[in-house]
């Protein structure tokens, strides 16, 4: 077999190995009545590792020598194996029986997971992305002594005494397997000393990632600031969901799962357009329309809250007659708050749109006063190559056929003069 039919037997195995271990997952939560204090945010992280998973796969088949790729299969495919296992092994120890070596095999990855998980997200991502090398060769310095603490810290966690379930058994308490791979006496991964080595070596590798990404879309110009964007965009998604949850009030629960529920699949589908590049410069645009709406609605409830909380606050008054202007001042607002907000980002954010705008606007207004039709058509192929950008324009304009009787020949067709401008 061929190096590329290897790779594709073997990205076809990761899809398939997700899609059958989540979906079994999902069959045996239902059978049993589980699945969690919240269904929704289990659903959405099975969507996003499924995504990871699959994005892996398409990787190790287009990009054969992307380091991304494995890392994005092995994130996909591990909790898709441990997490049906798991409530096979669970629900074992809980009628009392011993599970199986193999099951208890299969579930063992849970014992050193969330640490690799957390060094391939949170440091080796920033690091690696978008095309999979370290900034310059000094980042070497920070990338090996991360990933030695990383991989000691992993194989303490592989050896340990017994491995610890998620699931809750009656007590309250998390239960327990025997390690068939573990050694008497290894304390689980965050009961040893290593785990306050690996805390700090992950916080130094976070500040470095950080710092690499900086210093990468410093240096960038071109495509490559453009796959940053995207990445940073979905970064920003999952950052504000988190900031969100932590503050008080139902409401801003409801916006940090609605964030979460966007920004949790929008990581992989992100670093899916940058890295492929498809429809890459569509950034801009989203990132305007997105700051856009959120200053809109952010100035809009503020204006809401003005106008029904604040006297009921102030002079205990409520009244349906407040709700009701309050929800008819913000409609009147809407329509010309967002347009002069949308130019005012438009102008730091999508430059190009803006730029473009004001060149067309400048066109129309000499277009009124222009009756050259040489000079019009320069301006036209002007305007054309500025906006659009295309590599080359072509203007073909048609002449008024002679008529019937006239001493001038007749020039009818398209094409009787070209303007060109590349």
């Amino acid at each position: 077999m061929s190096a590329g039919g290897g790779r594709r037997l073997l990205a076809t195995a990761v899809v398939v190995v997700t899609v059958v271990g989540f979906a079994a997952a999902k069959v045996l939560e239902a059978r049993s009545g589980g699945g969690g204090d919240d269904p929704l945010e289990g659903a959405v992280l099975v969507v996003a590792f499924a995504l990871l998973a699959v994005l892996g796969a398409v990787l190790l088949v287009r990009r054969p020598g992307h380091i991304l790729g494995p890392l994005f299969a092995a994130v996909g495919v591990v909790p898709a194996i441990t997490t049906p296992t798991e409530i096979i092994v669970a629900a074992t120890v809980i009628d009392g029986r011993t599970p199986s070596v193999l099951a208890r095999l299969a579930v063992w990855p849970i014992t050193w997971y969330w640490f690799a998980l957390v060094g391939t997200l949170v440091i080796y991502l920033p690091l690696l992305f978008p095309d999979g090398r370290l900034p310059s060769r000094r980042w070497r310095w920070l990338a090996w002594p991360v990933t030695a603490v990383l991989t000691l810290g992993c194989a303490v966690s592989a050896i340990s005494e017994d491995i610890l379930l998620e699931t809750l058994g009656p007590d309250g308490q998390n239960l327990s397997v025997a390690n068939p791979l573990g050694i008497s006496g290894v304390p689980h991964g965050e009961d040893s000393p290593v785990f306050v080595l690996m805390t700090g070596t992950v916080l130094i590798g976070v500040v470095g990632a950080v710092a690499a990404v900086v210093v990468r879309f410093r240096r960038s110009h071109g495509i490559e600031r453009q796959q940053l964007k995207w990445f940073l965009f979905a970064v920003c998604l999952l950052g504000a969901s988190a900031l969100l949850d932590l503050l008080p009030g139902r409401v801003a629960a409801v916006v940090s799962g609605m964030t979460g529920f966007v920004g949790a699949p929008a990581l992989p589908l992100a670093i899916a357009v940058a890295i492929f590049r498809y429809r890459l410069y569509d950034i801009d645009r989203l990132i305007s329309r997105t700051v856009t709406y959120a200053v809109v609605s952010t100035v809009l409830l503020a204006v809401y809250a003005a106008v029904v909380l604040l006297p009921g606050m102030v002079f205990g008054l409520t009244s349906d007659l407040l709700v009701a202007a309050a929800t008819l001042a913000a409609a009147g607002l809407f329509v010309p708050l967002r347009r002069r907000v949308q130019r005012r980002v438009d102008r730091r954010f999508n430059r190009a749109h803006y730029d473009a705008a004001r060149v067309v606007e400048r066109f129309a207004t000499r277009l009124r006063d222009e009756l050259d039709l040489d000079g019009l058509a320069g301006d036209i192929c002007g305007v054309v190559a500025s906006t659009v950008q295309p590599t080359r324009v072509s203007l073909w304009l048609r002449r008024k056929p002679a008529r019937f009787g006239s001493r001038r020949p007749a020039t009818a067709g398209a094409g009787s003069r070209s303007v060109v401008a590349t």
